[in-house]
């Protein structure tokens, strides 16, 4: 797992940086998007939902 290039978006009424989850493997590289977590850009509290890892789960299969 790692990250990729956030973007600043608009979500929720607020400004967000938003950084893809990427899903890699040693010999592959990387495979996918499996989710993401956003950053609140004035604040830079992360917003994780809830169900992060049942979204990377779903995403990895």
């Amino acid at each position: 797992m790692g990250g990729g290039e956030p973007s600043l978006i608009f979500s929720k009424g607020r400004l967000v940086w938003r950084a893809p989850i990427m899903f890699t493997c040693p010999h592959e590289g990387v495979l996918g998007v499996v989710g993401h977590i956003d950053v609140d850009a004035r604040t830079s509290r992360l917003l994780v939902p809830p169900d992060l890892a049942t979204q990377v789960e779903a995403n990895t299969v």
